[in-house]
């Protein structure tokens, strides 16, 4: 006789299957989980050790701005001891400049000539004096080319002084010649070196 089987077969078959899909399924899930996860994991790692090279970075920056602010600071100090070596060199150079011109300004004056009044100006000298002739002034000028310590002499003015003015009594009773003379003090060589 034939055997007849009466048992659901197709209804078990299909409750197989489709526990197989739910596992598989399942599995996919649990696998996609993973791997997001994964994924997670690793970009907050990377986020977090970019994280942290930035900070690294920013204290050493912090660290050379600090060393920048001393350097700055260090050539304003620089830039102060050099201005006032330059200072103290310029008063050790230019102490002696008034003994110095009035020295110079007896080797250049002449015979008949003499001055009234002298004005100094940082280096510029302003001389205002009488002479006998003109003569007088050409030879101070000379003299003043050829010093050492005094140049660039330049005349602004002679002019003819009476017997009866103030100052002219003091010479002979003849006419004066009145004159206004300017000159640098300063020497020919460089560097503030004296001869």
């Amino acid at each position: 006789m034939t055997d007849i089987n009466l048992l659901p077969w197709r209804e078990k078959r299909r409750e197989e299957k489709k526990r197989g899909f739910i596992i598989l399924l399942m599995l996919g899930v649990a696998m996609a989980c993973l791997v997001t996860f994964g994924i997670y994991y690793y970009s907050t790692e990377l986020i977090l050790e970019q994280t942290a090279r930035n900070q690294r970075l920013k204290d050493k920056i912090t660290i050379y701005e600090n060393r920048i602010k001393e350097i700055s600071g260090l050539k304003k100090l620089r830039q102060a001891l050099v201005s006032r070596m330059m200072v103290v060199q310029n008063l050790q150079v230019t102490r002696t400049l008034t003994v110095r011109l009035f020295d110079e300004v007896i080797k250049i004056m002449p015979d008949g000539a003499y001055l009234t009044h002298i004005d100094r100006v940082k280096d510029k000298i302003t001389v205002k004096g009488f002479a006998e002739s003109n003569t007088n002034i050409s030879e101070m000028m000379r003299k003043i080319e050829a010093s050492s310590w005094i140049q660039h002499p330049q005349l602004t003015e002679i002019k003819k002084s009476e017997d009866g003015s103030k100052d002219a009594s003091q010479l002979k009773e003849q006419d004066k010649n009145e004159f206004n003379l300017s000159f640098i003090l300063k020497p020919k060589t460089m560097f503030g070196v004296t001869p």
